[in-house]
C-alpha cells in the first residue's frame, strides 16, 4: 500500500459529457439520507478545525487548565533564541496548522463525497485519510505548483496597483482589479478538478493541470456557474453562522463530484 501511494496513474481521456448546472443539483438532493448526514456532519466538523485557533484563547479562559499547560510568556521572551522562536510560531502557527491539519481534512470530506457520487461505501474515517506524511508531500506540491501560478499575477498587479495609487489614478486601479478578479476567476475555474484529480486519481500535479484544463475549457461557462454557486454557499455560511450549511452545503459537494465523474469516469477514483 505504502508504494501504490507513491505510484501515479497516467494521464487518462476524459468522457464527453452534457450537463446542466440544475440537473447536477437536482441529482445532489436525490442522495441518501445517511450520505447527507455523514456530509453535513463532516462539514460542522470541518469549520470548528478551521476555527480552533481562534477559539484557543477563548478556551483557555473557560477551562484554566489548558491555560497553564502554555509556556509562560516571561519564559518564552528569556532569550533572543527563544524570543525568535515564539515571534515565528505565532506568525507561521496559522500556516502550517492550515496545510496540515485544515486542507486535509477539507480534502477527506471531498473524498467522502467523491465515494457517494461513485456509489462507494462512505465512513467519517475518511477525513483523516490524508493526514498521513505521503499525502502531506503531495499536497506541498500541488500547493508549489498552485504558488508558482498564482503569485506572479499577485505580485504583478500589486505593484502596479501601488504604481498607480501613488500617483492617484484610481480608474486605473479599478481597472486593474476588476482584471484580476477576472483572471482569478478564469484560473479558479479551468484548475477547478485538479485536486480531485491529484487526491482522487492519483495523478502528477502537472497531469492533473493538464486533465482539468482540456476538460473544463469544453464546458467553462457551467463550471464557472458552478463555482460561482459554491463562492455563494460559503459566503453565506459565514454570514449565517454556517445555518445555511444545513441545506446548502452537502448538494453543492455532490454536484462536484458528480461533475468530476461525468468528465472523468470509473478512473476518476482510484481505491
Amino acid at each position: 500500500m505504502f508504494n501504490s501511494l507513491f505510484k501515479y496513474q497516467s494521464a487518462f481521456a476524459g468522457q464527453p459529457c452534457q450537463f446542466k448546472i440544475y440537473e447536477l443539483w437536482r441529482e445532489a438532493f436525490k442522495a441518501a439520507k445517511p450520505v447527507w448526514l455523514k456530509l453535513l456532519i463532516a462539514n460542522f466538523f470541518l469549520v470548528a478545525v478551521m476555527h480552533f485557533p481562534l477559539w484557543a484563547p477563548i478556551l483557555a479562559k473557560m477551562f484554566p487548565l489548558l491555560a497553564s499547560l502554555t509556556p509562560s510568556t516571561t519564559w518564552l521572551q528569556s532569550t533572543p533564541f527563544l524570543a525568535a522562536f515564539s515571534h515565528a510560531s505565532v506568525s507561521f502557527f496559522p500556516l502550517l496548522y492550515g496545510i496540515f491539519i485544515t486542507i486535509p481534512i477539507y480534502l477527506g470530506m471531498n473524498l467522502m463525497s467523491l465515494r457517494a457520487a461513485y456509489q462507494r461505501p462512505v465512513s467519517f474515517s475518511l477525513l483523516t485519510h490524508y493526514l498521513t506524511l505521503i499525502w502531506w508531500m503531495r499536497l506541498i506540491s500541488v500547493l508549489f505548483f498552485a504558488f508558482l501560478i498564482f503569485f506572479p499575477i499577485f505580485y504583478g498587479l500589486t505593484f502596479l496597483g501601488g504604481k498607480i495609487l501613488a500617483h492617484q489614478v484610481l480608474p486605473q486601479y479599478y481597472l486593474g482589479t476588476l482584471i484580476l478578479i477576472v483572471l482569478l476567476l478564469w484560473l479558479a475555474t479551468m484548475l477547478s478538478m485538479v485536486l480531485n484529480l491529484v487526491f482522487g486519481a492519483r495523478t502528477s500535479v502537472v497531469i492533473a493541470i493538464s486533465m482539468s484544463w482540456k476538460n473544463i475549457r469544453l464546458h467553462f461557462w457551467r463550471v464557472l456557474g458552478l463555482l460561482l454557486i459554491t463562492y455563494f454557499i460559503w459566503n453565506m455560511g459565514v454570514r449565517s453562522w454556517y445555518l445555511s450549511d444545513l441545506v446548502l452545503v452537502p448538494p453543492n459537494l455532490m454536484a462536484w463530484a458528480l461533475l468530476y465523474r461525468r468528465m472523468f469516469g470509473e478512473k476518476g477514483l482510484v481505491e
